[in-house]
């Protein structure tokens, strides 16, 4: 994964835990000192240490940490430099359509960038965003991510997982909730 990810993480955890906390959590994953660089590339094993340390300092599942962190990226994208493809929508649907066109203008910087892609399905329920992507395990960075998202668009509602599609596509529901 690409250092802002990473970086990410760091700051995610220096938020949640503290920076003497990321000092441990980093020792342990053997990167301590390791300064990230956003747009240099580092193997994912990395990125899954990290969150496998800090769930293993915190007694929090790898999932719920995952799922925070989604969130929190909403978030920490939007204080980067990378903030202002948060504001090319006006609503959420619009958002989502928009996800791979938004990967690929991020790929313009990011040339060896593996991105996820995304679908998105109006149903009577809500959103259904299908998700696509050879790194395992994220599924609940996803969840956070669009709870992020509602929450970046000033929406109330929650997120839920649903079967995998027929083509391995992982589902998530999304539901507003009526203001």
């Amino acid at each position: 994964m690409y250092g802002l990810v990473n970086r990410g993480v760091k700051e995610f955890a220096i938020d949640a835990l503290g920076e003497s906390e990321w000092r441990v959590i980093a020792r342990r994953a053997g990167i301590e000192g390791l300064e990230f660089r956003d747009l240099e590339q580092y193997p994912d094993a990395i990125t899954y240490s990290l969150v496998a340390q800090a769930s293993e300092r915190t007694g929090k599942s790898v999932a719920s940490l995952l799922q925070a962190f989604g969130r929190y990226w909403i978030l920490f994208t939007a204080r980067s430099t990378y903030g202002d493809l948060l504001d090319g929508s006006d609503d959420l649907e619009s958002f989502l359509f928009q996800l791979n066109s938004l990967h690929e203008s991020v790929a313009t910087s990011m040339p060896k960038l593996i991105p996820p892609s995304f679908g998105v399905e109006p149903s009577d329920s809500g959103l259904i965003v299908l998700y696509v992507s050879e790194r395992e395990g994220l599924e609940p960075m996803v969840t956070g991510l669009l709870e992020g998202l509602l929450e970046t668009f000033g929406l109330d509602g929650h997120v839920q997982r649903l079967d995998d599609s027929s083509y391995g596509e992982r589902r998530f529901l999304i539901r507003a909730d009526e203001q």
